[in-house]
């Protein structure tokens, strides 16, 4: 049917090989990485692909005849008792909604609406990943929705997995980031399995605050190579727990 739909199946049967967590939410800002990915590298999408992205929200709203301005994730949670029910229920709506009629009117969410890549600024594959940390910084709300660490995460994940779906090679701004893991385990002398959100937001009053630590120590990281001294490392204490 189309990339959307295929990497959606794998989800639905193997979701941890895709997601950090089975939740909805994190589903949710995974799929808006994978819209911004293809949108940003000029990538068509299909008609299927774009029914998706513009009638879902107003038919999940018509459904369960809720009318606000939360996204169909949020809905469908309002309907669940827990993040895995509604990961589960989502699958079943979505079946539905592709058996069934599509809204006659677009909807006035703008969010939902699929841009022509024409209109949105040039981005090359091999400097975009950072460029795009760039602007979720300046305008969190408009990638991420709400101010979460575990919302980023999600995003980036879904953004990446869409790249290496369309066969675009790992890029080295890309490579790079991949020691950021490493370098936040050292950082806070943190050896496990944890992933950087879940560390950073330990040292962190709520999600909103890691978010901007997040983005402190990813300047930081860049500068690495340029500050990395004995007195700096001797001199360097986590943040602490409020």
């Amino acid at each position: 049917m189309s990339q959307l739909y295929d990497i959606l199946a794998e989800i639905k049967n193997q979701p941890t090989k895709y997601l950090r967590q089975t939740s909805l939410p994190h589903l949710f800002m995974f799929l808006n990485g994978y819209k911004i990915a293809k949108r940003d590298l000029r990538i068509s999408i299909t008609s299927e692909e774009q029914d998706f992205y513009r009638d879902f929200q107003p038919w999940i709203q018509k459904k369960l005849k809720v009318k606000t301005v939360n996204s169909w994730a949020n809905i469908i949670q309002l309907f669940c008792i827990n993040d895995r029910e509604a990961f589960n229920y989502f699958f079943e709506l979505l079946a539905e909604f592709n058996q069934g009629e599509k809204p006659s009117e677009p909807p006035s969410l703008k969010e939902y609406a699929w841009k022509n890549p024409q209109a949105t600024p040039s981005i090359t594959a091999d400097n975009n990943f950072y460029q795009l940390l760039d602007k979720i910084k300046s305008r969190p709300a408009l990638y991420l929705g709400k101010r979460s660490i575990f919302s980023l995460q999600a995003f980036l994940d879904g953004y990446t997995c869409a790249c290496r779906q369309l066969g675009i090679p790992v890029t080295e701004q890309e490579q790079e980031f991949a020691e950021f893991q490493d370098w936040i385990e050292n950082q806070f002398n943190q050896q496990s399995t944890r992933s950087w959100a879940r560390i950073i937001l330990f040292y962190s009053e709520d999600e909103s605050q890691a978010l901007d630590t997040f983005f402190q120590l990813f300047e930081n990281f860049l500068q690495r190579e340029s500050s990395l001294d004995a007195d700096t490392i001797s001199r360097h204490q986590p943040p602490q727990k409020w």
